[in-house]
């Protein structure tokens, strides 16, 4: 963490303005996110958070308020990766990237949770410049995928489904009930 702190203070003290950072697997980047966030995000429009390991942030930061510290600071964004980040994002946190971040392009939410379809119909209804929305891994269904999809075909939305929602589908292709569940699906034959 010491090596974060000395890293990102000469930029934090030596850089006007950052268009992109790719903080990918940088951990400890909590303890300087806030400031972070707060200098260069009106001009950020490249972001990539993944595999950070935010949520093991300093007890001097408040991760519950991350979600509107980040978008709030950050209306120019176009792309941002939350790989992986394991916090939490409700229909709300959601339904503000659109609020304030209509500009975004790509958005990528693989193993993020905490939505629902309501949050996603926000999101891809405000985000009009929406060209890529990556959902695997996480808790969107099959079949919500799809409608999203036909619903906005600008976006395309990647969707790697989890082991239950993969065994739903098989199930469903094989003429089974979807929601009945077992522990396995027999191989097709």
């Amino acid at each position: 963490s010491s090596g974060i702190n000395a890293e990102y203070g000469d930029m934090m003290q030596n850089c006007k303005d950052i268009h992109g950072v790719n903080f990918w697997r940088q951990r400890g980047i909590g303890q300087i996110f806030p400031e972070f966030v707060k200098k260069f995000g009106p001009t950020l429009k490249y972001l990539d958070l993944g595999w950070t390991g935010l949520h093991q942030s300093p007890s001097n930061w408040d991760p519950k308020n991350f979600w509107s510290l980040l978008l709030g600071s950050c209306p120019q964004l176009e792309y941002l990766a939350l790989t992986s980040v394991n916090m939490r994002m409700d229909d709300e946190d959601i339904a503000n990237f659109a609020k304030y971040c209509p500009n975004l392009e790509q958005l990528d939410l693989l193993g993020v949770r905490g939505f629902s379809d309501t949050g996603l119909h926000s999101l891809l209804s405000g985000c009009k410049n929406m060209k890529f929305l990556d959902l695997s891994y996480g808790k969107t269904s099959v079949d919500t995928v799809a409608q999203l999809q036909e619903m906005y075909p600008h976006c395309d939305i990647k969707h790697v489904p989890t082991i239950l929602n993969a065994n739903k589908v098989v199930r469903r292709n094989r003429g089974l009930d979807p929601d009945e569940l077992e522990t396995e699906v027999e191989p097709i034959q």
